[in-house]
């Protein structure tokens, strides 16, 4: 077993605890290598800015040698210097953290241009990754967004609000383009959801509804109350027969004549009759004279009686099958 004095920490050690050197007579140095450590230890640390001034020049004089040789051991080592960095950054994942956090503070607005430029150079391939990204973690980006929601649902709506506030006007362009691109496609988006969540909607619709009861009818309220009044008719263009009718808020009267109608429970047997056999779409609405929204009903009631009479002289065939008295009565009495 051959040994060999070390001339630093002068112990007697095996030759294996010495480094090879092709340039000594023996071909190792004459220090072991604890020693040898603990001597380039000592150099680099009372030499840091002279080795960091050499190394800085070497690599200014041999960049594109280096990043060759880089890039040639990357493409022989992928997999090796994979594992290599897992590991690292697992063992070191709180310095990275503290280390990432100090240079974002201390170059933002670099971070920020580059970043801006990347994005505007590579468009198309930010825009296929993050689609493929998405699609093979579909289930992961929800539950996610779902946990982030929960936590930040005060901060999420503040947000939002001052967004929509400072882009009203971006936000509705966007919104207009997006539907006019769209309209099918959102049309039978819609139809299948309503489809297949009928019950889900009628129950969410339900509970809004209950928790809305007074905000609902003081805007049921003031809505009636803004309507004008009229002298409508209802005409079947199939054979041109003619309801005529009256209402201190017509649209909402409208909207009763079709619900009755459709239910099948309207009052007027015979234009029931007719809607049974042809439907909706054969019938117009239509306005024959408007009135201020605070007229009277008496009032509306006797022009209606009026011009019933009026297009049974003329020989126009009516669903109307009889006046109301009170009204044919204010009439005779207003009568020269």
């Amino acid at each position: 077993m051959q040994t060999r004095i070390c001339t630093k920490c002068h112990e007697e050690k095996m030759l294996s605890e010495f480094y090879k050197d092709k340039n000594k007579k023996n071909g190792l140095q004459s220090q072991c290598k604890i020693c040898c450590v603990r001597r380039e230890k000592q150099y680099r640390e009372a030499n840091k800015e002279k080795i960091a001034e050499r190394k800085k020049q070497y690599y200014e004089a041999n960049k594109d040698k280096i990043a060759e040789r880089g890039k040639q051991y990357y493409e022989v080592n992928k997999d090796k210097m994979a594992e290599r960095n897992k590991r690292w950054r697992e063992k070191n994942r709180d310095k990275l953290a503290v280390n990432k956090k100090q240079y974002y503070e201390a170059n933002k607005e670099k971070i920020a241009e580059k970043g801006k430029q990347y994005r505007e150079a590579n468009k198309e391939k930010i825009a296929e990754r993050n689609k493929q990204y998405r699609e093979a973690n579909k289930e992961k980006i929800a539950e996610r967004n779902k946990q982030y929601y929960e936590a930040n649902q005060e901060k999420i709506a503040e947000y939002n609000k001052q967004y929509q506030e400072a882009n009203k006007e971006k936000i509705a362009k966007q919104r207009k383009q997006r539907y006019e691109a769209n309209k099918e496609k959102i049309a039978e988006k819609g139809k299948q959801y309503r489809e297949a969540n009928k019950e889900k909607i009628a129950e969410r619709y339900k509970r809004w509804r209950e928790k809305n009861r007074d905000k609902l009818a003081a805007s049921k309220k003031q809505y009636q109350a803004n309507l004008s009044a009229a002298i409508y008719q209802i005409k079947n263009i199939n054979d041109g027969k003619v309801y005529i009718g009256c209402s201190t808020g017509y649209p909402v009267r409208w909207a009763s004549h079709r619900s009755t109608l459709k239910r099948n429970i309207h009052d007027n047997k015979y234009l029931q009759e007719d809607y049974n056999t042809f439907g909706l779409e054969a019938f117009e609405f239509s306005v024959i004279e408007e009135f201020p929204k605070d007229t009277p009903l008496e009032v509306l009631e006797v022009k209606e009686t009026q011009l019933i009479l009026e297009q049974q002289r003329k020989g126009v065939d009516l669903y109307n099958i009889s006046v109301r008295i009170e009204a044919l009565a204010n009439l005779i009495l207003e009568a020269p």
